[in-house]
């Protein structure tokens, strides 16, 4: 009686390990399993990285963000390798020995003995180590390979790029503003007006305008530098002016009233197709060729293998 006891409570607990392993069980391609245990591992740096200011509802986003990441990554792995297995492919084992040697060095520093210690850590094998390094280079060369393959940048597709986006590339505007900001509840709070008349009264007597603004100016800084941006109301007030113009209004801001002054004006010229841009946007489009080859490479070796998600 006791041993069919033991015999029941043996295959419950074979059924539920059994369960807790199908559930981890992720996907499969081909004979490749790829389980949660394998996503854990390759995203366990990224979700270690996450801010902590993150809220419990967020974190669990960010992680299952993580994981989906890794599994398309790791299918798309299986399928490269399993398309290189196809076409007989080999790596030159000249090639696996380089990636071992850096590997020992940076890993082990260069000690063959602390490499095998670390092998032991990880429960690997050298020959599984080295099966690993000859996978990783497969599916590297027949990405690249296959990503690469075919394209062509010709000029007319530079310059039509350089037409339907020639905006993207001028030289931005940047202004260069300086202020005098009288605080509404500081030193001249109730005589805001006043105050300013006075400033204004002595910038037309042909006093300059950053000694004014050192001498009333009760903001951290009277000369904002050179700005690509602005905020809306003062950008709308500075786009009014010339270089060397003062907006002789009150500009109302926050919590503060000021003058503003353009004290200069950058950029803003069309660029023309220049050589060097011309090699720019060569790398644009070939960027985008090769994203694009790679998406239809991929969805090829979907049809070709069977790839199934849990």
């Amino acid at each position: 009686m006791k041993r069919f006891v033991l015999s029941l409570l043996l295959l419950a607990a074979l059924s539920l390990f059994a369960q807790e392993y199908i559930d981890t069980v992720r996907a499969m391609i081909g004979d490749t399993v790829i389980t949660d245990f394998d996503l854990r591992q390759s995203t366990a740096a990224a979700i270690a990285a996450l801010p902590n200011t993150l809220t419990p509802e967020q974190r669990q986003a960010e992680i299952q963000k993580l994981e989906d990441h890794a599994l398309d990554n790791a299918i798309d792995q299986e399928l490269i390798y399993l398309d290189f297995q196809d076409l007989k492919g080999k790596v030159p084992m000249d090639q696996i020995q380089e990636q071992l040697n850096r590997i020992v060095t940076e890993r082990a520093g260069g000690s063959e003995t602390r490499f095998r210690e670390m092998l032991h850590r990880e429960n690997v094998t050298f020959q599984e180590f080295q099966e690993r390094i000859r996978k990783r280079l497969a599916v590297d060369w027949l990405r690249s390979d296959r990503a690469r393959r075919g394209i062509n940048i010709t000029s007319t597709a530079i310059q039509q790029y350089f037409a339907e986006h020639q905006h993207d590339f001028d030289t931005p505007i940047s202004n260069h503003v300086q202020v005098i900001q009288l605080r509404n509840d500081g030193k001249y709070a109730g005589k805001i007006d006043e105050t300013f008349a006075l400033i204004r009264q002595r910038l037309r007597n042909g006093e300059a305008f950053a000694k004014l603004a050192t001498l009333y100016s009760e903001g951290t800084t009277t000369d904002l530098g050179w700005r690509t941006s602005l905020a809306p109301a003062l950008q709308k007030v500075v786009a009014l002016l010339k270089p060397g113009e003062i907006y002789w209004q009150n500009l109302l801001l926050g919590d503060s009233t000021y003058l503003v002054r353009l004290a200069g004006r950058k950029g803003g010229a069309a660029t023309t197709l220049t050589p060097e841009l011309s090699e720019q946007i060569e790398d644009i489009l070939y960027a985008k060729a090769v994203e694009e080859n790679y998406k239809k490479y991929i969805e090829s070796l979907y049809m070709k293998y069977p790839v199934r998600r849990f």
